[in-house]
């Protein structure tokens, strides 16, 4: 091999090493820079490849967290559900890494947008991030699906997201703790 081709490919090798390791670190800093362009182009890199989860490092956490959803269909609500068991996808399925980034990212936003005002809990910021957006849109996108699959024609004006923290017990005591989100209406016939 000439010596001139070795320089080239050491350079292309030098080039993708510098760029593989400067969006590595994109990604693991990305709190701390306001580029939209450099964060997106970071994120769409290290998440598919990088990312994991906080279980790896420590005992999993105290909480579970569940998004569940109920239609109004036929003049009636139904209960409650778990979109998991609703629509009965596999716990190591791509539909559930994305309930749970949705969950997540819900999490985010109560933490970050709730507030309290003469004792009752004040949903409506968390209502208007893109957030509950995304969680309202998997809901109805997977009840469309269910609702092809199983030829169902029932008519759904309305649905109602909620958020549950399922807290492990520490003393033997069960607790939940609910954030039921306003109803929203939505047209669902196939």
């Amino acid at each position: 091999m000439k010596k001139s081709t070795k320089y080239i490919l050491v350079g292309i090798a030098f080039f993708l090493l510098s760029i593989h390791f400067s969006l590595s670190a994109l990604y693991a800093f990305r709190r701390q820079y306001d580029i939209p362009v450099v964060q997106t182009i970071a994120i769409k890199y290290g998440f598919p490849f990088f990312h994991q989860g906080y279980s790896l490092f420590v005992p999993m956490s105290e909480f579970d967290d569940f998004i569940e959803v109920r239609f109004r269909e036929g003049g009636h609500w139904t209960e409650f559900q778990e979109i998991g068991q609703r629509y009965e996808y596999a716990v190591d399925s791509k539909l559930r890494q994305f309930e749970e980034f949705t969950s997540a990212n819900l999490n985010n936003q109560i933490v970050n947008n709730l507030y309290w005002k003469d004792g009752v809990r004040q949903l409506e910021r968390i209502e208007q991030s893109t957030d509950y957006g995304r969680a309202v849109y998997l809901c109805q996108r997977l009840e469309r699906a269910k609702r092809k699959l199983t030829h169902s024609h029932a008519y759904i004006d309305s649905m109602q997201v909620r958020l549950v923290y399922h807290f492990h017990p520490l003393n033997g005591e069960q607790k939940n703790d609910v954030f039921e989100f306003s109803k929203v209406l939505v047209e669902i016939d196939k």
